[in-house]
């Protein structure tokens, strides 16, 4: 039996695309190359990170930005800290590479976001994509929810992707 890296597929587009939900690739016993290899057979083609640098570290997924270029897929990174919303450096960081993740959504590709767990931060980055993509601040929120439930249970969150929504 083949073990695989757990994911959470949501479908945004009637052109098939994909944003799938996940915990930081290289953990659940499963190693980095192979994680990636299996997003970039799930169609793959974009992976935002939603973790600081040493936390990458301390999960032994540092070279994520590398393993990604080998295997032709983008690597963003939205460094935001575990139980926070993204700050202002986040934020400058997002408003640098918004437009290419919503691209690879246009163009019918998958976009993969996550976290350590996969559900706090990485519900967070996926309502802002949502957002992005024409979706009110309660759609994004229960589009994340309907998919991974434990998101959006502190109203830090919630704030944050409702006040996002109503600057949009």
């Amino acid at each position: 039996m083949t073990v695989e890296h757990p994911t959470w597929s949501m479908p945004v587009r009637d052109n098939g695309a994909e944003i799938i939900m996940m915990p930081c690739p290289g953990t659940k016993e499963i190693d980095l190359e192979s994680t990636i290899t299996q997003l970039k057979g799930q169609g793959v083609t974009a992976i935002l990170s939603m973790m600081a640098d040493e936390e990458m570290k301390n999960l032994n997924a540092e070279n994520l930005s590398e393993v990604c270029k080998q295997n032709d897929i983008q690597w963003f990174n939205m460094e935001t800290d575990d139980h926070k919303v993204p700050g202002e450096k986040a934020l400058s960081e997002w408003n640098q590479y918004k437009d290419k993740l919503v691209s690879v959504i246009s163009q019918g590709n998958t976009v993969a976001v996550h976290c350590k767990g996969g559900t706090g931060r990485t519900g967070v980055g996926v309502a802002m994509l949502l957002l992005e993509l024409g979706r009110n601040g309660d759609q994004a929120i229960a589009d994340v929810q309907a998919l991974k439930p434990g998101a959006f249970k502190s109203e830090l969150t919630v704030k944050f992707i409702k006040d996002r929504a109503d600057n949009l």
